[in-house]
């Protein structure tokens, strides 16, 4: 229905414009009437045409240090997370080093202690051997003295 009204009001403003007898007098005084207010309206759509350039711009350098700032910011974080690795690695390696000094001191240790314990034994067995040799040397003393 609305289009309907629509096309009928277009068509009568074209007859109304185009009427052989009196249509060219009717498009002067149109033409007349708004041809003060194009100028106008020109000049109003380029304020706002560059008005809104300008906005644009803004945002758009906005937009740019917005970005720059987040990229330095994870640039940051990236090397924060990076230096902590690294420090959690030196820590890892202090701590396997220690490990390993105290594993080295205990089988140290260990080794002393069964060197000791090897040369007891050994004194042992040479105490044990010396009196053995001078049981058998009195006895065979004792025997060449009975012959």
């Amino acid at each position: 229905m609305k289009k309907t009204i629509i096309c009928v009001a277009l068509g009568a403003v074209a007859m109304y414009l185009l009427d052989p007898e009196l249509g060219a007098i009717r498009r002067s005084i149109w033409a007349d009437k708004f041809s003060g207010k194009l100028p106008k309206t020109g000049k109003a759509i380029s304020e706002k045409t560059t008005k809104l350039t300008e906005k644009v711009s803004e945002v758009a350098a906005h937009a740019d240090e917005a970005a720059a700032e987040a990229v330095d910011h994870a640039a940051d974080k990236a090397k924060e997370v990076v230096d902590h690795a690294g420090q959690a690695g030196h820590d890892a390696s202090e701590a396997a080093r220690a490990k390993l000094d105290e594993a080295s001191e205990r089988a140290k240790n260990a080794t002393d202690k069964a060197a000791d314990n090897a040369k007891g034994a050994s004194d042992k067995a040479a105490d044990k051997t010396r009196e053995v040799t001078d049981k058998v040397d009195d006895k065979a003393a004792d025997a060449v003295e009975k012959v």
